[in-house]
């Protein structure tokens, strides 16, 4: 089966990622990517969640992952099953709210305003 070129693109943009020497590296740069998007995100998902329990099924979770954040070509689902950023529970939802609120910027007090993004588990 021949790949179009966008499933071309997306395979090796995420076979680049997955090989990248430095995991931590990889994964703290994932990590900005859902804090520089976490308002679009929670907006997103919560248009679409429509009994509002803040859960959403894993393929919606990917769907908003490339709709907001800006690595829009690579598998956000192959992402998350490598790199754990969302907890897929034993139905396939991933809980949004929580996700969500789990990841939470600090800022170095720099002049440069260069910020690093920390991990904080809720």
């Amino acid at each position: 089966m021949e790949l179009t070129p966008e499933e071309e693109q997306e395979r090796q943009e995420t076979a680049a990622l997955l090989a990248a020497e430095d995991f931590d590296d990889t994964r703290e740069r994932l990590i900005m990517e859902v804090l520089e998007a976490k308002d679009d995100l929670f907006w997103w998902w919560n248009d679409r969640d429509t009994d509002q329990s803040g859960r959403i099924h894993v393929k919606m979770w990917v769907d908003g992952m490339q709709a907001c954040c800006s690595f829009r070509t690579v598998s956000w689902f192959v992402l998350n099953r490598h790199f754990q950023l969302a907890d897929v529970d034993g139905e396939g939802f991933v809980n949004y709210v929580q996700f969500l609120t789990r990841y939470r910027g600090t800022f170095e007090g720099t002049r440069s305003g260069t910020a690093a993004a920390d991990e904080l588990m809720a």
